[in-house]
Parts: C-alpha cells; structure tokens; sequence
C-alpha cells in the first residue's frame, strides 16, 4: 500500500502517518471502547497522540 500512495504523489513522510493512523481512526469510530497508548512508535520516531479523539 505504501508504493501506491507513494506511487500517487503522496510524500513517503504522509504514506507512513496515513498508514498508521488511518486505521486507528476508523477503529476508533467502529469501536469506541478500543484504547491506545499515549504514545505510538512509527519508522519515524515517536509521536504523542492527543487525550479525547477528535472532535465530532
């Protein structure tokens, strides 16, 4: 999936954020009692994700 996204245009830094955070939002919504950590390790180092979900 990473190559398509790519291979569309997307930046590779985008392709991986997309990658990871695109299904965590749609569990989010499908699952609302499903919790993350605070923190998510990626390829690019880590990244704090905000208390609360967004807004709706």
């Amino acid at each position: 999936m990473w190559h398509r996204l790519t291979g569309a245009g997307v930046e590779p830094w985008l392709a991986d954020r997309l990658l990871v955070f695109l299904p965590m939002a749609f569990t989010r919504r499908l699952l609302p009692n499903v919790s993350f950590h605070d923190v998510l390790v990626t390829p690019g180092g880590r990244v704090s994700l905000p208390r609360g979900g967004a807004a709706r």
